[in-house]
C-alpha cells in the first residue's frame, strides 16, 4: 500500500482547502492511501495502441 506521511498529507490537504480535526484527517489519509493504491494499477494498462481521439480526449489532453 502507498504510504503518505502525515506531514505530506497535511500539506496537500491544506493546499486544496481540506479541513478537519486530527481524527478526521487521519481517517481521510487512510482512505486516500487506499484509493491511490488501487489506482496505481492503472499505470500497468498498455494504451499505446489507442489513439487520443478514440479515448475521448481532446488534442490538448483534456477530457472531451
Amino acid at each position: 500500500m502507498l504510504d503518505i506521511s502525515r506531514e505530506a498529507f497535511a500539506a496537500w490537504a491544506a493546499s486544496v482547502g481540506v479541513k478537519g480535526d486530527a481524527e478526521h484527517m487521519e481517517r481521510l489519509r487512510g482512505e486516500v492511501q487506499g484509493m491511490m493504491g488501487r489506482l496505481a494499477h492503472l499505470d500497468d494498462i498498455d494504451v499505446s495502441e489507442v489513439a487520443p481521439e478514440d479515448a475521448g480526449l481532446r488534442h490538448e489532453g483534456g477530457v472531451a
